[in-house]
């Protein structure tokens, strides 16, 4: 006897999408219900075997297991914004990302009716050691939403830098080196604000974040990535992963240099991506940020666990601290 005709592929590509949308609406009340109870417990858990199996036991193109990616990145991105940097949930799911990508390339079976596949997915990666298209999902989340304070306060940008920073320190680079990239763009290489501003009167006006919100993020991103950071400045990242890297020429409003770096004469105006000029300009900065004495401040600002004086020079400090540890942790594997 045969086997029952599959089910028209377009009827079950109607029928996932909308059971997509009703598991997003559950995750994300779930996890907002877990941070509402202060994160106790484990919380919501991102169930990348459901990704694993269907993709070994499919009979159909890869676009179904496309859809089940976009969720898992999701549930992924969203955990990261909601967990404090230290808490085991982030630190968990790094480890599970770490436990995927060794795994290696999971085989795909062939088609329904006995034809071959490719296993790639449309941005060319494979399952799980190239992460497809966790890049361009992170890279969107940053781009659309990272800056956008009706998505993100101050708290998860922190959070999902530290996340970035982790991601950095064990060496997926495929997305959050673009992102990190950036971010040290927008608070060390962009004329902003030192301090935070007050909106007009009216409340119409789009109040920009200052360095001093920003430095924490770069503090973040820098604490975590350990020697990350200076493995791209100095190219020497490519012997720690096979995966490629994005081709940061194709996203110059994230890549190219900021007004401030190029006026140092450290960095090229005509640079995308990292270099040892920008990383030398980096430390310039914030040992810049980190004299900082807020003159406009008054005195009680200064007090060593007082306003924003102490929190702009005291993360400025920790981040040539990271710095220096990173670019003295490399030099050392370069001798040994």
């Amino acid at each position: 006897m045969s086997d029952p005709e599959l089910p028209d592929f377009q009827t079950i590509l109607e029928l996932y999408k909308s059971r997509a949308a009703e598991g997003r609406s559950e995750f994300d009340a779930s996890l907002r219900r877990w941070v509402e109870k202060g994160c106790k417990g484990n919380g919501p858990q991102v169930d990348f075997n459901y990704v694993s199996f269907h993709y070994l036991n499919s009979d159909y193109p890869l676009l179904l297991e496309e859809l089940r990616l976009h969720e898992i990145w999701y549930q992924v991105i969203q955990v990261f914004k909601h967990t404090d940097e230290c808490h085991e949930a982030q630190q968990r799911l790094v480890l599970s990302l770490v436990a995927l990508r060794e795994t290696g390339y999971l085989p795909l079976p062939p088609l329904g009716d006995g034809s071959p596949r490719s296993d790639s997915f449309s941005d060319g990666r494979r399952l799980w050691p190239e992460f497809p298209l966790f890049s361009p999902a992170l890279i969107e989340e940053y781009t659309t939403r990272y800056w956008d304070k009706s998505h993100y306060d101050d708290v998860q940008r922190e959070n999902m830098a530290a996340a970035i920073g982790r991601l950095l320190s064990i060496g997926i680079y495929d997305g959050p080196a673009l992102v990190a990239l950036s971010l040290f763009r927008e608070v060390l290489e962009t004329d902003r604000p030192l301090l935070p501003a007050s909106a007009d009167t009216d409340g119409q006006q789009e109040v920009p974040i200052s360095v001093e919100q920003g430095i924490k993020f770069a503090s973040n991103v820098s604490g975590y990535a350990e020697n990350g950071l200076i493995l791209l400045a100095s190219n020497r990242c490519g012997a720690a992963t096979s995966v490629p890297h994005l081709n940061y020429a194709d996203f110059p409003d994230l890549s190219a240099p900021g007004e401030l770096a190029i006026k140092s004469g450290l960095v090229s105006s005509d640079l995308r991506g990292y270099s040892p000029g920008r990383w030398a300009f980096w430390k310039k900065r914030v040992e810049e940020l980190s004299a900082f004495e807020g003159s406009t401040l008054a005195e009680s600002d200064k007090a060593e666990n007082g306003g924003s004086w102490a929190t702009l020079s005291g993360h400025a400090d920790f981040i040539i601290s990271a710095l220096g540890e990173a670019e003295r942790s490399t030099q050392f594997l370069e001798h040994m």
